[in-house]
């Protein structure tokens, strides 16, 4: 018909897509923006302070200087923490240093294993280890006396047995002290209710699972799977599932086998210790940490309901310091010192970590401790002066 002007397909395509564009792309574009937005504001539900180590599952970073922002909590006078880091990952006093791992002839070398209580302090010498050495020093003056701070943050007894098999019976050790307890009797209630198991293990389940389903399942599964936006919307159906698998406190409370169940991994796992350390002629030595636990039950301010994580605490660590008296009550050789209710609570300044000068204290006990071990060694007699407390 005369008039009319016809239209090539190409072009009445391309009148359709370009209304169709101008809303696609602001939405893609949207879209994006929020995934990328919700994703990086997820709540991180483990903390991150270890890096991966076979077979112990995380140490400390090897070979590293580490200062703090913030002032230390452990410090009472608002010092910035400072962590030098060995190649082998222990901690070190200084920058650089690296562990032989044959002693030099005639030095008495003790490691300390444990979690955080054992390797925080905001330097070397405020920590647990440095303050062991300095006490024993002064005692045994002119005596080669070396410490290691052997603790992993966050560790548990199952990786302190594994941590003295894989690495520690090949530095040369006479005496191996343990001390530990608060993770062991608490991690249930936060991340991980299998005993003997890291902290973290479930978020390397996750991600194994999600890198074999990244090659096994079609890129729009995967990408709606791990939606940030669909997992808002649809919290049951879409996104990554927590990996915290915490039991609830009411559930332990209310059940004594439970409760046992994990004192006797613990105990079990000193054992072992105990086992391996002989076989390898290193002398183990153990100890039951303060926590602040304790004071609060004395002083009435635990709130002992069931649905109160610090009584379920409580309830394990106590399960735990019974079955460690049977476990020493069959063995003789098994040397213990009980210190879960060694402090009072304004010691600490959370539920487990003590200020700087508290580990002085602490160290000062365990050198008594320690005292026939570390004078049969030597061959000499102690100095009548003692480090103030």
């Amino acid at each position: 018909m005369a008039g009319m002007s016809h239209q090539s397909p190409e072009a009445h395509t391309r009148q359709i897509m370009r209304p169709m564009l101008r809303v696609l792309i602001p939405l893609v574009i949207v879209i994006v923006i929020g995934e990328i937005v919700l994703a990086t504001s997820r709540p991180l539900e483990i903390p991150v302070h270890n890096e991966p180590y076979p077979y112990v599952m995380f140490r400390a970073p090897s070979s590293t200087t580490w200062r703090s922002t913030e002032p230390s909590p452990s410090s009472r006078t608002g010092e910035h923490a400072v962590e030098y880091t060995t190649a082998e990952s222990f901690r070190a006093d200084g920058p650089g240093q690296t562990t032989p791992r044959v002693k030099p002839p005639g030095q008495l070398r003790i490691a300390v294993v444990g979690g955080s209580t054992v390797r925080v302090g905001t330097t070397f010498e405020a920590s647990l280890a440095g303050a062991l050495r300095a006490v024993l020093r002064t005692r045994f003056q002119g005596a080669d006396i070396e410490v290691i701070n052997a603790g992993i943050i966050s560790a548990i007894s199952r990786q302190e047995l594994v941590f003295l098999m894989t690495t520690l019976v090949n530095y040369d050790l006479d005496l191996l002290v343990v001390y530990d307890g608060i993770n062991d009797s608490g991690q249930m209630l936060y991340y991980e209710d299998r005993p003997n198991y890291p902290y973290n293990y479930r978020a390397t389940e996750a991600a194994w699972n999600e890198w074999v389903e990244g090659r096994t399942e079609p890129l729009w599964k995967l990408a709606l799977d791990r939606s940030a936006i669909l997992e808002r919307l649809f919290p049951r159906r879409f996104g990554r599932t927590s990996v915290l698998r915490p039991t609830a406190p009411r559930e332990l409370i209310e059940d004594p086998d439970l409760i046992q169940r994990y004192a006797d991994a613990h105990a079990d796992n000193w054992d072992k210790i105990r086992a391996v350390a002989r076989a390898f002629g290193i002398e183990p030595r153990f100890v039951l940490q303060p926590t602040s636990l304790y004071g609060l039950t004395d002083t009435g301010d635990l709130d002992a309901t069931p649905s109160s994580p610090l009584y379920a605490n409580y309830l394990v660590y106590e399960a735990m310091r019974q079955t460690i008296r049977g476990l020493t009550a069959k063995n003789s050789d098994m040397k213990v010192l009980d210190l879960a209710d060694f402090l009072p609570t304004e010691a600490f300044h959370d539920g487990a970590h003590v200020y700087d000068d508290v580990n002085e204290i602490i160290a000062t006990r365990l050198a008594d401790f320690l005292m026939p071990d570390v004078a049969a060694f030597v061959n000499a007699e102690p100095a009548t002066t003692h480090p103030s407390r």
